[in-house]
């Protein structure tokens, strides 16, 4: 048994409802790109880079994001 079910044994006894991603959420990509030049090395927001360390650095510019969306 691994960690992850021995959670969901002590967690949820009554088991987990799974869904596959795309049916619990909708995937947005921003319409303003960040250029790699403009990236920080610190700032309030990471921006995911898949040509880099997966985050290759952030911004602080909240305009980036459409509004109510989430990034996970």
């Amino acid at each position: 048994m691994t960690k992850l079910d021995t959670l969901i044994n002590q967690l949820c006894p009554n088991g987990v409802e799974y869904l596959e991603i795309n049916n619990t959420c909708k995937i947005t990509t921003s319409k303003i790109k960040i250029k790699s030049h403009d990236y920080l090395k610190q700032g309030l927001f990471p921006i995911i880079d898949q040509g880099k360390d997966f985050i290759g650095g952030y911004t602080n510019n909240a305009n980036t994001f459409p509004k109510d969306k989430y990034i996970i």
